[in-house]
C-alpha cells in the first residue's frame, strides 16, 4: 500500500511522492510485486499498470534509457538499465494473468539491445543481469554464454571472489557500495545457473564462485552492521 503513494502520473514509481517516474525503480518496484504474490494478496491492477509503464517506456530499438545527468545516450548505461527491466519483465511470462505476447515482445528486443554490449564491455552487473533475464526465458544458449563470462571475470582474493563495476549501477550503487551490489547480483545469476544446469560443464566452476563470492560479501558487512547502501545491502 505504501509503494502505491510513489506512483508518479504516468503510474510509475519514483523515488518520493510527487516525484518523477523513474524506470529501474518501477521494474524494482515490480519485483517485489511479483515475490510478493502467494504471501500476500496482491493488486493486479496496480501489478498491470506498473508492467504497462515500462512497456511505454521502451524505445524502438529495444533499450529502456537510463537516466543520465552529465552525458547523453550512454549505450552501457542503458543496456544496465534495459538488461534489469528485461529480467523483471521476464518474471511475467510464466504469469498468464499478467503475460502477453507484448511482453515477451518487449523481453526479447531488450536483450537483443543488452546482449551484444555485454560481449564487447566487461561489465558484471550487465551480464548478470543478461544470465537471469536469459534463464526466465528458456534462452539456454545466451545464458551459457553469459555465465561463461561471469566466471572469466572473476577476481579473486584468497578465499572469496568479487566482481567489479565500472560504472553505477542503475540503482546508482559505485565504489565498495556498488562491488558488493553487483557481486551480490553475480552470485545470484551463477547460484540459479548451477541449480538450473546441474550436470553441466559450466556448473561446477559457477557453484564454486557462488560460493567464494557469498564468503566475500560476508565478509563486507560494515561497522554499521549493514553493507554500505540500502540497495546492497538488500542485494546481499
Amino acid at each position: 500500500e505504501r509503494l502505491k503513494s510513489y506512483r508518479a502520473a504516468d503510474g510509475g514509481i519514483g523515488y518520493w511522492s510527487g516525484a518523477q517516474s523513474h524506470t529501474a525503480l518501477t521494474a524494482y518496484a515490480l519485483r517485489f510485486m511479483l515475490d510478493a504474490d502467494g504471501v500476500i494478496d496482491v493488486d493486479d491492477a496496480f501489478v498491470d499498470g506498473l508492467r504497462d509503464n515500462l512497456l511505454a517506456a521502451q524505445r524502438a530499438d529495444g533499450r529502456w534509457e537510463a537516466p543520465s545527468w552529465y552525458s547523453y545516450g550512454d549505450r552501457l548505461r542503458d543496456a544496465m538499465e534495459t538488461a534489469y527491466v528485461a529480467g523483471v519483465l521476464a518474471r511475467l511470462q510464466g504469469m498468464p494473468s499478467h503475460a502477453s505476447p507484448k511482453v515477451a515482445d518487449a523481453v526479447q528486443r531488450g536483450l537483443a539491445f543488452a546482449a551484444p554490449v555485454a560481449t564487447e564491455i566487461d561489465e558484471p552487473y550487465l551480464t548478470a543481469s543478461i544470465a537471469l533475464a536469459a534463464m526466465d526465458t528458456g534462452n539456454q544458449a545466451m545464458a551459457d554464454g553469459a555465465i561463461a563470462r561471469l566466471i572469466s571475470t572473476a577476481r579473486t582474493e584468497g578465499a572469496t571472489a568479487y566482481w567489479t563495476l565500472e560504472t553505477n549501477t542503475p540503482f546508482c550503487g559505485w565504489g565498495m557500495a556498488g562491488r558488493v551490489e553487483t557481486t551480490a547480483r553475480v552470485v545470484r545469476a551463477l547460484a540459479r545457473y548451477a541449480a538450473r544446469n546441474s550436470t553441466g560443464a559450466a556448473s561446477p566452476d559457477a557453484r564454486s564462485l557462488a560460493d567464494r563470492g557469498t564468503h566475500f560479501l560476508l565478509k563486507q558487512k560494515d561497522r554499521y552492521g549493514v553493507w554500505y547502501s540500502t540497495q546492497a545491502t538488500i542485494s546481499v
